[in-house]
């Protein structure tokens, strides 16, 4: 998950704060069965410019 924001988040701000609506679509659009470490790894990193959220999934096959 990328996001995308006119001004960068302190690390303790948390770049990651409100992506649970993502990852729950993404469960109950069928693309992982449940959002455990087991069959989702979340990496959320962000950039500078216009505000805009970006999610790009990729198939993992036996751990490839």
């Amino acid at each position: 998950i990328t996001v995308r924001r006119p001004r960068l988040m302190d690390e303790d701000n948390n770049a990651s704060t409100g992506i649970k609506q993502i990852v729950d679509g993404v469960i109950h659009g069928g693309a992982a069965l449940d959002d455990s470490p087991k069959y989702l790894e979340i990496v959320v990193r962000q950039e500078k410019g216009p505000k805009r959220t970006t999610l790009t999934l990729e198939e993992i096959i036996d751990g490839q």
